[in-house]
């Protein structure tokens, strides 16, 4: 019932002036909470670990860019974090007043996602195992945006004259980004 309400909606049927039943909205960004997307996923589970086991997420968060997350209700909520002390101050504070304090600066249009965040289960049901999978979606997250900075670095190579300095520079940036990948990867 109070998840309900605290995601917007009620238990009554909301209707028009002319009797017709409306189907109220659901919160901003409730979708992420929903979705399939592997992509989508990665990026909600980084922010369901920072709010929830703060001490477990690697210092590494605080350097992600914003455009590490696509979806612009996590990456609002990326924006939020960040501006409330990042992985640092969470770590410090712990999860009840970490939470507290991002809410605290959280428009009320994200609040429901933040609550949803805070509450969602994790994948894993063994304690023991939560800080391997935490590093895991890190890796995962940070790979993520690397493909995208890959892929908009190929596109630059490919409208590049073939000599020219533009060539070069990107080619240069493609193999650097590939070598941060793999070291991810084999992480």
């Amino acid at each position: 019932q109070q998840l309900i309400r605290a995601a917007g909606r009620s238990n009554q049927p909301q209707t028009s002036a002319q009797g017709v039943a409306v189907a109220k909205r659901a919160p901003f960004g409730y979708e992420v909470m929903q979705t399939a997307s592997p992509l989508i996923s990665v990026e909600r589970d980084a922010l369901t670990a920072l709010l929830q086991s703060p001490q477990l997420v690697e210092p590494v968060f605080d350097t992600l860019p914003c455009d590490t997350f696509t979806h612009p209700a996590l990456a609002w909520m990326h924006a939020i974090v960040q501006q409330a002390g990042g992985q640092a101050q969470a770590a410090q504070l712990g999860p009840k007043l970490w939470v507290q304090q991002v809410e605290d600066l959280a428009n009320p249009a994200i609040r429901p996602l933040l609550n949803l965040l805070a509450i969602s289960a994790l994948p894993v049901a063994d304690e023991t195992k939560l800080g391997a999978y935490i590093s895991d979606v890190m890796a995962n997250l940070q790979v993520q945006h690397l493909d995208r900075q890959i892929a908009e670095a190929k596109g630059r190579l490919s409208r590049a004259e073939a000599n020219g300095s533009g060539y070069t520079d990107a080619t240069i940036e493609i193999q650097q980004l590939e070598a941060a990948r793999r070291a991810l990867l084999a992480h």
